[in-house]
């Protein structure tokens, strides 16, 4: 059977932000996100939530500095502005990560819908760690997720989105001044 090649994923698309430096403490919940990594290979779903300034952001983008080894078809960022009066679509978000994964502007689907299926046929195929940062609800994010794939979704949100199933929680709290 013939297998679909599979594009490289392209620079300048999606590309993890800098990361901390001086990141500090978290270490309970960095090994979660290794377990979490390692144990479930069939299209983990994590999602990092918490209050402003506990460092979801920074705990997501250190966790694919740390495990993107792993993922041999990339890392990928995809600030979705949840706090912005103009948050970033699914359908804005599945194109940019589509070109981010090798498909041409022009082959990316126009239709809302069509982008996020041709998304989860890629991620089906691909190792790869996507973080959807700052994510404001459920319907933001929902058609990005993938089915059955080798890869990792980190979210970060500020709320729960208790309307999302079959993921995995670590909920952040604020750090105790001698972490901090």
């Amino acid at each position: 059977a013939a297998r679909e090649r599979r594009a490289p994923w392209v620079s300048g698309f999606c590309e993890l932000p800098r990361g901390a430096a001086d990141f500090t403490a978290r270490a309970t919940e960095m090994a979660a996100l290794r377990k979490m990594a390692a144990e479930d290979q069939s299209g983990s779903v994590v999602l990092i939530s918490g209050p402003p300034g506990t460092g979801k952001t920074t705990l997501a983008i250190r966790a694919a500095e740390v495990l993107g080894g792993a993922f041999r078809d990339g890392c990928f960022f995809v600030d979705l502005r949840g706090l912005s009066d103009q948050p970033l679509g699914p359908a804005e978000a599945a194109s940019r990560l589509l070109r981010a994964l090798g498909v041409a502007e022009s082959r990316v689907p126009a239709g809302q819908q069509d982008r996020a299926e041709r998304l989860r046929g890629l991620l089906r195929q691909r190792q790869t760690l996507i973080i959807l940062d700052n994510a404001a609800s459920e319907g933001q994010v929902r058609e990005l997720l993938p089915g059955r794939s080798p890869g990792l979704v980190v979210i970060t949100s500020r709320r729960s989105l208790a309307g999302l199933e079959n993921l995995r929680r670590l909920a952040l709290e604020p750090m105790r001044p001698d972490d901090a």
